[in-house]
């Protein structure tokens, strides 16, 4: 099993506190992020959609889902797909291995990290301040009277999956991050809550 987790590119900025002013753009506020984040846990949804029909734009949705993450620099995290549900799947990583457990049929599995997450979220996770070495970084105007401001990632990672990344901003916080991949598909991971450089314990990164 390839991770669910790949798709998502999970870990590309979602580990900070943020202290900056109302009048930060968003890329200002993605490299604080990146600059000063350690550690966070982050509940989110995280939607799937499908690459367009041939002749068609629309992109269809094919899943939503709850997730749960924690996230450690530099190699650690633990992501809960659906938690508590009958099909929930759990993916935990340290020291360059990945295991998964899938809930519903008690099937576990394991393979390096750099098989199974995408190149981008590694680089994003495994590193500190070095944003736009990896990646190009544009504003996004989302509207004059919109709460909220956005940055697009143009990534320059071989091997990622990742063409083009969005993150938005509600007053100063993380909201969501979008994700349009090489194949046609879009993945949108909406952020309900999240805290920063949170304490961990060697046990969250076990099955």
């Amino acid at each position: 099993m390839k991770l669910s987790l790949r798709l998502a590119a999970l870990g590309l900025a979602c580990l900070a506190p943020l202290a900056l002013h109302a009048a930060s753009s968003a890329t200002a506020l993605l490299q604080a992020m990146d600059k000063t984040g350690y550690s966070a846990r982050i509940v989110a949804r995280i939607s799937q959609y499908a690459p367009p029909a041939k002749g068609k734009v629309q992109h269809t949705l094919t899943s939503n889902d709850a997730v749960e993450l924690l996230l450690e620099r530099p190699d650690r995290f633990r992501m809960v797909l659906r938690p508590g549900a009958k099909n929930e799947l759990t993916f935990v990583a340290q020291g360059g291995i990945t295991r998964w457990r899938d809930k519903a049929t008690g099937v576990t599995g394991k393979a390096l990290t750099t098989d199974a997450v995408d190149a981008l979220a590694l680089i994003a996770l495994g590193t500190a301040g070095e944003l736009q070495r990896y990646a190009s970084l544009k504003e996004v105007d989302p509207g004059k009277n919109s709460p909220l401001r956005g940055v697009r990632l143009d990534p320059r990672v071989f091997g990622s999956d990742v063409q083009h990344a969005t993150a938005w901003f509600g007053y100063d916080k993380p909201v969501g991050y979008g994700f349009e991949l090489s194949d046609g598909r879009r993945i949108y991971l909406a952020i309900a809550g999240y805290q920063a450089n949170v304490q961990t314990k060697p046990g969250d990164f076990e099955l």
